[in-house]
């Protein structure tokens, strides 16, 4: 679709029947690789299917163009894919809690009214999704068109696993990314979850056993006795 959309913008015809799609990938390749473009920056998010970037035949990486006069920047947990593509790496790490903060309070506007109840509420509710911020702008997202306070919604958190389920199934839509887009803050895990089972079964296996349990101090002894640990096995 993006590719599409840079072919209107710079008139290259877009094609006629769905056999033609791969050549419009191709001309636009070749588009930015050639002398019309002028200088460039192509951003490809969620690059996390490493099957997608094997070599150059890969179903994206041969359209990936190549050139002095562009700039590629990659997103992706894959450091396969960052190797592959032989990318400088920056890693970005996990929100402070400051900056976690900040998230909320642009989202849900009027922080500075909340009561002391509510700010600890909104500290329990940023730990309880790890700073994740898909997780905190869906959160802020449903108490804002809910006119639901902080406190209300930890208590509903809090509640039962069922109704925690709930919350982060909500959909909600953010204008800042592609329009008609609307997910729930569950669905986007569910998605990452099943790209590690089918790369990583064993880390899988891994995070659906320690899902049993608390979340801190959980013994490698127990997990190595579940033949999961894998810590002399490197692979």
């Amino acid at each position: 679709e993006g590719f599409r959309a840079i072919a209107q913008y710079v008139q290259i015809p877009l094609p006629t029947a769905e056999t033609e799609q791969e050549q419009l990938l191709a001309s636009i390749k070749r588009w930015f690789e050639g002398p019309d473009s002028g200088d460039w920056v192509l951003v490809i998010d969620n690059a996390d299917d490493e099957e997608d970037f094997i070599g150059n035949c890969g179903p994206i990486s041969k359209f990936v163009p190549q050139g002095q006069r562009g700039t590629l920047i990659f997103t992706t947990r894959s450091l396969r894919v960052a190797s592959w593509q032989d990318c400088e790496t920056i890693d970005v790490g996990r929100m402070e809690e400051d900056e976690a903060r900040a998230l909320f309070s642009k989202r849900f506007g009027s922080s500075s009214s909340l009561t002391e109840e509510d700010k600890g509420a909104v500290t329990m509710i940023l730990g309880s999704v790890h700073h994740i911020p898909l997780a905190i702008v869906g959160a802020a997202a449903f108490m804002t068109e809910t006119q639901t306070p902080p406190s209300t919604y930890w208590a509903i958190f809090q509640g039962s696993d069922e109704h925690a389920k709930k919350l982060l199934s909500q959909p909600f839509c953010d204008i800042q990314r592609e329009a008609d887009m609307t997910e729930s803050i569950l669905a986007t895990y569910f998605i990452t979850f099943n790209r590690i089972t089918l790369q990583m079964p064993r880390a899988a296996d891994l995070l659906r056993l320690i899902a049993f349990f608390d979340n801190q101090k959980i013994l490698e002894e127990l997990l190595g006795r579940c033949g999961l640990a894998g810590m002399d096995d490197p692979i």
